[in-house]
């Protein structure tokens, strides 16, 4: 088991018309549903997609 562990995922995405507030809030959401803390979210410089971090206290 692991304690404070960074959990990073690759190549997420909004849907097609969310705007960028939406897309966010569904990733806090969504972050609060897996009992972690949401770090953030950085789009991709080159393609489509992006990084979403996110803190688990245990993993």
């Amino acid at each position: 088991m692991h304690l404070n562990d960074l959990v990073v995922f690759h190549a997420i995405s909004a849907e097609e018309h969310e705007s960028h507030e939406n897309f966010l809030q569904r990733l806090k959401i969504h972050t609060q549903t897996l009992g972690a803390t949401f770090l953030g979210y950085e789009p991709s410089k080159i393609g489509s997609g992006g990084v979403w971090s996110v803190h688990v206290e245990i993993f």
